[in-house]
């Protein structure tokens, strides 16, 4: 559903290309590479983790996607690099 179908009020700060899919590439994205990130140097994580926050945050304000898809972004990205994180240290960490 379009921002503008949903509040007309609403005026985009740009056009967007039609492809506001759910969930967000950017949040999953980026909070996937923060996640993996933390995991190796915490302190470069946590300021990946606020970056990535900004950058959902924008998303939302650019009025390209809403919240949930936001919320949804990340989760999967977490979830993804967490999954991917463990079958590292599991197969690969081997000794």
């Amino acid at each position: 559903m379009s921002w503008v179908i949903a509040l007309p009020r609403i005026t985009p700060l740009y056009e967007h290309g039609g492809m506001d899919a759910f969930p967000s590439d950017h949040s999953t994205v980026s909070f996937a590479l923060a996640t993996y990130m933390f995991f190796y140097k915490r302190v470069f994580g946590y300021i990946l983790f606020v970056l990535a926050g900004i950058v959902a945050l924008s998303r939302v304000i650019a009025s390209v996607h809403w919240p949930i898809y936001i919320l949804a972004g990340a989760f999967i990205g977490i979830l993804v690099a967490v999954c991917i994180h463990t079958l590292i240290v599991k197969y690969l960490d081997r000794k």
